[in-house]
């Protein structure tokens, strides 16, 4: 399997319509975008995100989650 590097792009609300609300500028993944963007992620070696987390999650858990479609978990 190849591995993939370039992350998924988030969709964003649009500059001309964040200036008229107070909702988020990020509007997230689809199911299928985050699932690949899982996929992706579970591919790091070095996991910097469990040291990096200040409330010690088992980000790769919850990741697989995802990749799996657990969305519950």
């Amino acid at each position: 399997m190849k591995l993939e590097k370039k992350s998924v792009p988030m969709q964003e609300q649009p500059a001309r319509d964040r200036t008229k609300n107070f909702d988020e500028a990020p509007l997230g993944y689809t199911e299928e975008e985050a699932i690949r963007e899982a996929s992706r992620c579970l591919q790091c070696v070095k996991k910097p995100c469990i040291a990096g987390c200040p409330v010690l999650m088992d980000i790769p858990g919850f990741i697989e989650a995802i990749k799996k479609k657990d969305f519950e978990k």
